[in-house]
């Protein structure tokens, strides 16, 4: 079942539902952030696949990202025609409405779909609304397996935005902080980067310049990756692809990241 807080918006449909269920999943434990963009009128919606095993619980966090226009709306979907939406129950506000949050326990387990849209979409059939656009931060907690989706890697990298991240020369991970260097040709990676948070720590944030935290090299395309900690206490990474085209990366200490090159 769903529960939510402070929820002004929750639906317990009964139905039919076809969904393929693996009951002999272990038992996980798994945070997965995601990053996108909506627009309201070319990309109204993201989706996600999850699989949950018997008796786990997962709770969904939709949150707009700083100067983001979007007013989140979070809908889930799974087995036995179960399924629940939410619009403002998140305590982090937006620019228009606030985030919004669910939990759900899946007795069964299956697969689940959680749908990434706005009220604008989901409410008021607007989709010309600014608040229909926007960035947005979807974050999984729980025991589930990601499946992927419209706008994911399969693991938790920050750096997974649609289109801008697909071939991307590095993926970046936090908690630990680790850079892989990603040879295009062929999607493998290798790691190149890894600091501790007793090293960031450390470090510091840097008042008169930028600081350098890490340089290294991608063997693939021979490319350097210079990652610094500037004097915002954000971190940035400076790369380039094998053709020279910049790739370069800005984030803040919760992981929410930008694109800066041209």
């Amino acid at each position: 079942m769903f529960k939510q807080r402070s929820s002004r918006r929750l639906l317990i449909l009964a139905g039919i539902l076809l969904v393929t269920l693996l009951m002999a999943l272990p038992a996980l434990a798994e945070t997965t952030v995601i990053l996108g963009e909506l627009n309201g009128i070319s990309n109204p919606s993201d989706e996600y696949q999850i699989l949950v095993e018997a008796g786990g619980t997962v709770t969904v966090t939709l949150e707009c990202t700083p100067d983001s226009t979007l007013d989140p709306a979070l809908m889930v979907t799974g087995p036995e025609g179960v399924s629940g939406e939410d619009d403002d129950s998140d305590e982090r506000d937006c620019d228009q409405g606030a985030g919004s949050y669910l939990i759900f326990d899946s007795p069964n387990g299956g697969v689940y779909t959680i749908i990434v849209s706005s009220y604008e979409i989901v409410y008021d059939d607007d989709p010309e609304d600014e608040n229909a656009n926007g960035f947005y931060q979807l974050t999984i907690n729980g025991d589930f397996v990601f499946l992927g989706g419209s706008n994911a890697f399969a693991d938790s990298r920050i750096n997974n935005f649609r289109d801008k991240d697909i071939g991307a020369p590095v993926a970046i991970y936090l908690d630990p902080f680790e850079v892989f260097a990603v040879d295009t040709s062929n999607g493998k990676g290798i790691q190149v980067v890894s600091l501790s948070d007793e090293e960031i720590e450390a470090a510091g944030v840097p008042t008169d310049a930028n600081l350098v935290l890490a340089e290294a090299v991608n063997p693939s395309t021979g490319k350097p990756i210079v990652v610094y900690r500037l004097t915002t206490g954000e971190f940035q990474l400076n790369t380039a692809y094998a053709d020279g085209k910049a790739y370069i990366v800005l984030w803040d200490e919760d992981g929410v990241l930008v694109h800066l090159e041209s």
